[in-house]
């Protein structure tokens, strides 16, 4: 009988503490396990970066142990400057911009591409008659020159042997509201977005992308801290690997990679329309690859980060040598 009493009592025991331990742990203890990180994406918040949603949406951060919040920006350029602050591990920074940032010595390690093609062209109205590159003397063009953009419409000018002085070209904003107006014949920047904008308003509009005239570049890039990728690759192999399965799923799931982008934007579904051609468009651009079927893996390419430090070189845009092995690795995405 006292035996019996013992096993009850210690029965009772192993109970209480197990309702403890669900109390303290708030349930079933997951959520607190999380570990708190703040993803940088470089501009205001849209389906071109459908991955990164659905990386939250569909559970992938949360599968490498991450709580994740997505941060919107206002450029590369000072997204970059804020992953080098240390204040931020990893985030979304155009190929150029990374590259120009760690010329000048900041701390920035690329660790997978997002896009494989540059999405930088010019979009001009049809009307404008502008189909060749050499279509562009003698028109009005919009250039937005805080954007990374017109580096590469600078390389695409020179590439193309135009004649600049031919060129009346015009300061104006990344929306493109001159554009819009009539104001200007064409705008330098996204056509991705500048066509999205255009049809949206219901005008006909024609683009040159700058990749198709061998300014083979990536566009959006994954870069991470490389003090954090020094001292705690763990984490950014978590992040990268996430945003790697978004990548793979927004493009064997268009639907759903859409859904996810409005979910989590509900801000964004009064324009479900253009948010929805800037998805088609930017997703289009993988046509462009000779391996359609890789364009989410995330691997980069030296031979196209050599290219685009050649181009950035001949624009005097770097502050320095690039030690490509030090700018760029695989390591998580192979």
């Amino acid at each position: 009988m006292k035996n019996k009493n013992y096993f009850w009592a210690g029965a009772l025991v192993v109970i209480v503490v197990i309702v403890l331990i669900i109390i303290f742990s708030g349930g079933n203890g997951s959520d607190n396990e999380l570990e708190k990180v703040t993803f940088q994406i470089s501009w205001f918040h849209g389906p071109q970066y459908a991955f990164v949603y659905i990386a939250k949406d569909k559970g992938f951060f949360e599968d490498e142990g991450l709580d994740v919040t997505i941060l919107e920006n206002k450029g590369s350029a000072i997204t970059s400057q804020l992953l080098a602050s240390d204040e931020f591990s990893v985030g979304m920074v155009s190929a150029e911009a990374a590259m120009i940032a760690k010329s000048k010595g900041l701390p920035l390690t690329v660790v997978a591409v997002a896009d494989k093609i540059s999405p930088s062209g010019v979009t001009c109205h049809k009307s404008a008659g502008v189909n060749t590159a050499k279509d562009l003397e003698g028109k009005k063009v919009g250039v937005t020159i805080t954007s990374n953009a017109y580096q590469q419409y600078l390389a695409f000018v020179k590439n193309e042997g135009l004649d600049r002085e031919k060129i009346e070209e015009v300061p104006i904003g990344g929306a493109g509201v001159e554009f819009l107006a009539g104001e200007v014949d064409c705008h330098a920047l996204y056509p991705f977005l500048s066509e999205a904008a255009a049809e949206t308003e219901g005008m006909e509009v024609n683009s040159l992308i700058f990749y198709d005239s061998g300014l083979e570049m990536y566009g959006q890039t994954i870069v991470a801290n490389s003090n954090t990728l020094k001292e705690n690759p763990e984490l950014v192999g978590k992040i990268t690997r996430a945003l790697v399965k978004g990548l793979k799923y927004e493009r064997a799931n268009y639907d759903e990679a859409l859904a996810s982008s409005f979910k989590l934007n509900p801000q964004i579904v009064e324009n479900k329309d253009y948010h929805t051609k800037v998805f088609e468009r930017r997703m289009a651009l993988d046509q462009k690859l000779s391996d359609v079927e890789n364009a989410g893996d995330g691997i980069q390419s030296r031979e196209i980060w050599e290219k685009t430090k050649d181009i950035l070189t001949e624009l005097e845009l770097l502050n320095g040598d690039i030690n490509l092995d030090d700018f760029f690795t695989n390591r998580f995405v192979e």
